[in-house]
């Protein structure tokens, strides 16, 4: 029998976006902001939506749909921070009027980071649910074998 490779998943969509753009403030001025999108309203809101698939990427260890669904008081204060500033990096690619380039290049910099040791395990947020585990059997065990033993006489 043929082997046939399973079709590609479907591409997983947010109800509402995670972070809102007048929730920016604390990371950008409005007025930056019109200058930047010349009052073009869609242009902040896909920044901040590839800033949080950026950050979904990092996050399959724990449900990000969960995670990503929450809002107000009840989304993740550090996650948070870490997509606001992702969101204007990816939109001050535009231009730059009164942005710090090295600046907002570190912060984004270190989110990267962090979202990396969540990714690996380094770091594990507090009340973040893990990931459902997948049931499409295509999982399997990897084999490894003890250190080897070194004897001395």
């Amino acid at each position: 029998m043929p082997y046939t490779p399973s079709p590609p998943p479907l591409p997983t969509i947010l109800p509402a976006p995670f972070i809102s753009v007048s929730e920016l403030n604390t990371h950008i001025y409005e007025e930056v902001i019109t200058a930047i999108t010349g009052s073009d309203t869609t242009i902040m809101p896909q920044a901040i939506e590839a800033a949080t698939n950026e950050a979904m990427g990092y996050m399959s260890r724990y449900d990000f749909l969960t995670i990503l669904e929450q809002t107000g008081t009840a989304r993740d204060p550090v996650l948070l921070m870490y997509v606001k500033d992702m969101s204007v990096w990816h939109f001050m690619v535009l231009a730059n009027p009164n942005l710090d380039y090295d600046a907002r290049r570190t912060r984004y910099e270190h989110a990267v980071r962090w979202l990396e040791k969540v990714q690996d395990g380094r770091f594990v947020p507090a009340g973040w649910p893990p990931a459902p585990c997948s049931q499409t059997g295509t999982e399997f065990h990897v084999m490894s074998t003890q250190c080897k033993r070194w004897n001395n006489f």
